[in-house]
């Protein structure tokens, strides 16, 4: 009991020491700043309000088509899916303070489909997480095999998105990436970017069907959930239009990346099956319109995001988005 104590009381006065040796003031102005030290002003300033909140609506809509063959079955399979969302509107919400912010998300249709974001936009590079979740997807099954189509309805496919991003601006003393996707810097002047970006991209599908009269393929019964995951490498180009006398930004950007690691599972009651792939390509495109007036900020923008994953097994997944939205918000 001695001892538990000795070492709990060096252990405390240790941390006591780390803390009183932190320049906490150092570390509270990085904070503050988000690492905009060096800028050049003349393209790039941080505005007076640290904090910003928003809201925003718009519309949106996913594809999700996959095609799986194999000949080696006796019979042979062939299965192909087209699913897609409808169109449907979301709100979100949103707090910032300097590049630091979460939003949250909800679809306005009878499934409620939710996304969860956090993100850190610095001057170098910048940080995003997302978490979606989805059980708005319609379409069709068909099983080539035994000439079945058969129709889905909306919450018998969920599916669970994970996505991550890093990114790493090259000219980051004059262009400013924050200002066109979080609106918490000003860019004074036009300029643009080559930019460096790492994606992690997981997708967890999860069929809900039952066998009730035999209508479904035993595939589609049987598989608990069909999970995709993928770190990819790539890259762009982001420029940023300003006129107006500085109050309005348009910006555009398009970032296409390669998978270089994957892991790919097919879960059922009895197993779980690995496939290996060929390749997987991915990316995104940005576009949007900013106008800046003292703390208010206002705006619209559209996103699509593409991902296209190819098995030896002879699946492929095509992975596909777009959101369209228009926002306001207000600095304080």
């Amino acid at each position: 009991m001695r001892r538990f104590l000795l070492i709990f009381v060096l252990a405390l006065l240790s941390a006591t020491q780390l803390c009183a040796s932190i320049r906490w003031d150092a570390v509270r102005n990085w904070f503050d700043s988000a690492d905009f030290s060096g800028s050049d002003t003349l393209y790039v300033v941080l505005p007076k309000q640290k904090y910003m909140a928003y809201v925003n609506t718009g519309l949106s809509n996913s594809l999700l088509n996959f095609k799986f063959v194999n000949n080696t079955l006796n019979p042979p399979v062939e299965l192909s899916g087209n699913l897609r969302s409808k169109i449907t509107q979301s709100v979100a919400v949103g707090l910032w303070y300097r590049g630091w912010g979460l939003s949250y998300s909800r679809d306005l249709s009878k499934h409620r489909d939710t996304e969860f974001m956090y993100t850190f936009y610095g001057k170098r590079y910048g940080v995003e997480f997302r978490v979606h979740n989805s059980r708005n997807h319609n379409g069709e099954f068909n099983d080539e095999s035994d000439a079945i189509e058969v129709d889905v309805e909306p919450g018998q496919i969920s599916q669970q998105l994970y996505l991550g991003n890093f990114y790493w601006v090259f000219n980051n003393k004059k262009f400013s990436l924050p200002a066109a996707l979080s609106q918490t810097v000003i860019q004074r002047r036009s300029a643009g970017s080559w930019i460096a970006e790492i994606n992690y991209y997981r997708s967890s599908i999860k069929p809900q069907f039952s066998d009730a009269g035999g209508v479904y393929p035993a595939i589609m019964v049987n598989a608990n959930k069909i999970s995709s995951s993928q770190l990819s490498l790539g890259g762009g180009y982001a420029y940023n239009y300003v006129f107006g006398s500085e109050h309005c930004l348009l910006h555009a950007s398009v970032m296409p990346m390669i998978s270089v690691w994957h892991r790919n599972r097919v879960y059922s009651p009895i197993d779980t099956s690995p496939l290996s792939q060929n390749f997987s390509v991915n990316g995104n495109a940005h576009l949007g319109f900013i106008y800046n007036h003292s703390r208010y900020v206002s705006g619209m923008s559209f996103i699509y995001n593409l991902e296209w994953v190819d098995l030896k097994s002879d699946l492929s997944i095509l992975d596909s988005n777009w959101a369209g939205r228009v926002f306001i918000g207000v600095r304080f």
